[in-house]
């Protein structure tokens, strides 16, 4: 996988984080991509396959949601949301070499 495929399924991915406030409490959502969305989404097929089926994929859906557990009580919302779209730049950065 390239450097740009995997740029374009980063970014892909963190469209899927969205943000949800409530009686001051801030949850994120992470819509995990069927594979219709993935053939509709421009992005390696196979590739993002490899990352559904990692072995870290469930751990990253679950550091995502719990984000705002990480967070300081006073951090505003939309920076809430930006912490838990940086999780798939870490978690991917971890796992995949990005020199090609």
């Amino acid at each position: 996988m390239t450097k740009v495929e995997l740029k374009a399924i980063i970014d892909f991915l963190k469209t899927r984080i969205t943000l949800s406030e409530s009686q001051n409490t801030v949850n994120i959502l992470f819509n995990s991509p069927d594979q219709n969305e993935i053939s509709g989404a421009g992005i390696s097929t196979e590739g993002m396959n490899m990352l559904l089926s990692s072995n870290w994929w469930h751990d990253m859906e679950n550091d995502i949601i719990n984000t705002p557990d990480f967070c300081d009580p006073d951090d505003p919302p939309d920076q809430i949301l930006k912490f838990a779209q940086d999780v798939v730049t870490e978690y991917i950065g971890k796992n995949f070499n990005f020199d090609k």
